[in-house]
């Protein structure tokens, strides 16, 4: 199921986890999707509260890209928009290749997957 368009970007570790994020991702429609990344965001503010480890600010600006993305939804391309809900998927798992609230790198993999998207998609001045 691996797209080749990953396979420059990502480690192995982050490559299972967003093929895994893909197969979950695909039957789910987008208001859940951007539900689940705006709850893991909110996570990440009260992690944030008590741990000074946590990206939060870099959460908020990935979770902002996605919803943007959502908002305009049709000018991605058909083959590309499933990679994007899995990345939304992704970004909304915990413990992906690099647990997000372990760190101030946690949301670094979350971001190489969306910019890997955008770019991949032609939306390169969207990346963070």
């Amino acid at each position: 199921m691996l797209n080749k368009i990953f396979t420059d970007s990502l480690s192995t570790g982050d490559m299972e986890s967003l093929e895994y994020s893909y197969s979950e991702a695909e039957h789910l429609g987008l208001d859940s999707l951007i539900l689940a990344c705006r709850k893991h965001v909110e996570i990440a503010r009260e992690v944030a509260c008590e741990h000074s480890v946590v990206n939060y600010s870099l959460a908020r600006e990935i979770c902002g890209v996605y919803e943007g993305l959502v908002r305009e939804w049709n000018l991605i391309s058909e083959d590309l928009k499933p990679w994007f809900k899995a990345g939304m998927f992704y970004f909304a798992l915990s413990h992906d290749d690099e647990p997000d609230f372990q760190s101030m790198d946690g949301f670094d993999d979350d971001c190489l997957v969306l910019n890997t998207c955008l770019e991949k998609a032609g939306f390169r001045e969207r990346c963070i």
